[in-house]
């Protein structure tokens, strides 16, 4: 009975990370599409660039009411930006720290969407089994 619920807090804790991931990609997509539509544009200096993986981020200053912000890009695949490259941006006019590079709106907003509409459900359905399983028990 000791490995089974082992197990069991181990299904359910996996359920748990999926829900919890799906959330944050929801809210990514979501945040994406609301500086897609209500979002300024403004000019900004690439200050450099963060590759991982198969990913590419930029950081970048900009300034908006002369004051100066720092913006993170969305990761995307690939960039002809180099350090000391003025890009476009988009900036949240209520909150101008919030922002991204005008060139990564929407290349990778549908795969953000797919992730977050297939993790949701696998986390759920692995909660569900989990919470089965230990009913299953508990009675019989």
């Amino acid at each position: 009975m000791g490995k089974t619920l082992v197990a069991l807090v181990l299904l359910g804790g996996l359920g748990a990370s999926f829900s919890a991931a799906a959330v944050h990609f929801f809210r990514a997509w979501r945040a994406g599409r609301r500086l897609k539509r209500r979002g300024a544009q403004s000019t900004a200096v690439c200050t450099h660039l963060q590759i991982r993986d198969s990913s590419v981020s930029l950081y970048f200053t900009y300034e908006v009411d002369g004051v100066e912000h720092h913006g993170k890009s969305s990761p995307i695949s690939r960039t002809a930006v180099v350090p000391g490259m003025e890009i476009s941006v988009l900036y949240d006019p209520l909150f101008p720290s919030h922002s991204d590079a005008a060139e990564c709106m929407g290349q990778d907003s549908k795969t953000i969407l797919f992730i977050a509409l297939l993790l949701g459900p696998v986390g759920l359905a692995l909660d569900l089994v989990a919470a089965a399983i230990l009913i299953s028990l508990t009675l019989g």
